[in-house]
């Protein structure tokens, strides 16, 4: 689970487009918050310091517990002196429960249903057109990418076209 409000290839997104960050999502070296793609070095947590302990039990789980590096020992992705040759060695965790262990497991299916609907029936905010659950944004995404197809930027299109030409591969037209 990503603890980070926005992830890190969309500061890389907005640094080639030239375009700011949204506020509240970046610091610099600093730990200035910033909104500037080129001096942001880390992705601040969704929730505040609330989430910054949500995030450091996601590393406790997925990185100490499975002896992989973990924060800035991480190996980096992103920048100029990458190197991706350098396998990065991500930890990961996955929990598995039973859901019928205090409740039958059709109690359990008709709470969780329940939630999800009355969340959903929240009253918006203003400008804001419905509340969703986590995973509706991507769902929706995936329904409209199925039916008119996966947008895409035209630096990363750029960046394509070039290694298309540097390795004579033939680019497929778009759509």
């Amino acid at each position: 689970m990503a603890t980070s409000i926005i992830p890190w290839n969309r500061v890389e997104q907005s640094r080639r487009a030239g375009k700011t960050l949204p506020e509240g999502t970046c610091a610099d070296d600093d730990g200035v918050e910033t909104t500037v793609a080129d001096l942001a070095t880390m992705l601040l947590p969704i929730g505040g310091y609330k989430g910054h302990g949500l995030a450091a039990l996601v590393e406790v789980m997925s990185c100490s517990l499975s002896g992989m590096a973990f924060g800035w020992h991480t190996a980096r992705m992103y920048g100029k002196d990458v190197d991706l040759s350098k396998r990065r060695c991500l930890g990961q965790c996955y929990v598995v429960m039973r859901c019928d262990g205090a409740v039958t497991e059709e109690e359990f299916r008709k709470s969780v249903q329940q939630m999800t609907e009355e969340v959903r029936s929240e009253m918006p905010k203003a400008g804001v057109e419905r509340v969703m659950m986590p995973g509706d944004p991507e769902i929706a995404e995936a329904r409209h990418r199925s039916k008119d197809g996966i947008p895409l930027h035209d630096v990363l299109w750029a960046d394509f076209t070039q290694l298309s030409e540097e390795f004579g591969v033939e680019l497929p037209a778009l759509l």
